[in-house]
């Protein structure tokens, strides 16, 4: 057989298979019709809850049937959910599926107006909305114009992409001792403020860390976790700019 009438028999296979598929997936349809999902499981979700993802993925009418349901996943005419890059879904049983849910990778959020750009690691936007997450650090003074997906920030320098990185994994990861309780640093921290020269400050509430340029970042933000529970209650702000790891008896201003 030539090359060309491979191609062609290749072709004509591939479609012959989808209308095998369509025409199996209606008559299960057909002969499902009845079925409702009963019990969903889902795993990887961070930024929604199991139920606002059943309420967004299988609301009430025929996206409730688990072989229409899946039929429609596998054509990707499911509804979009922003946050959410895609998911795959598996049947567990007769009603019941298993939904893996992929979320975009946020590194931050910017605001300008009601508007909450959130960008990636990369420091380009993946999501405008209206609806501010509380588990994504917010970072002022990158960024004063509503921008498009796939734009990048104007950002002066790659090291000032690379403070916020640094800022954003390390709140997004660790916790502190405040108070009685054991903190998220990401649920203690306001905002992180860069000023023209890249400077960083952390804004918790009456209290800031004056973090500086991206030299030594890490270093100083460890520093920042391990002074934050003796700050408990106070205002004022606590001057870590002028880290060095040479010194002999370091210390750090606060006031």
């Amino acid at each position: 057989m030539s090359e060309t009438g491979r191609k062609q028999n290749g072709g004509g296979g591939r479609i012959r298979k989808f209308l095998i598929l369509v025409l199996v997936m209606g008559v299960l349809t057909v002969a499902g019709a009845s079925l409702q999902v009963d019990k969903v499981e889902f795993e990887g979700n961070v930024h929604y809850t199991d139920a606002e993802l059943e309420a967004l993925l299988l609301p009430e009418g025929e996206m409730r049937n688990p072989v229409y349901f899946l039929l429609m996943a596998l054509l990707r005419q499911t509804p979009e959910i922003p946050f959410v890059q895609g998911f795959r879904a598996m049947p567990t049983g007769l009603t019941s599926l298993r939904i893996r849910i992929y979320e975009k990778n946020l590194a931050g959020l910017t605001e300008v107006g009601d508007t909450c750009q959130y960008f990636d690691y990369n420091g380009k936007i993946v999501e405008r909305s209206d609806v501010r997450l509380e588990d994504i650090p917010v970072f002022s003074g990158v960024c004063d114009k509503v921008l498009e997906p796939g734009e990048a920030l104007p950002l002066e320098n790659a090291s000032v992409l690379e403070e916020i990185v640094s800022v954003s994994q390390f709140l997004t990861s660790q916790s502190t001792d405040w108070g009685q309780t054991k903190a998220d640093l990401i649920g203690l921290v306001d905002e992180v403020s860069l000023d023209e020269r890249g400077n960083v400050t952390v804004l918790m509430g009456d209290l800031s860390v004056y973090l500086g340029g991206n030299k030594y970042m890490e270093e100083k933000l460890l520093i920042m976790k391990d002074i934050l529970p003796q700050l408990f209650g106070r205002s004022g702000t606590l001057y870590l700019d002028n880290y060095d790891p040479n010194a002999e008896s370091p210390g750090y201003v606060f006031k």
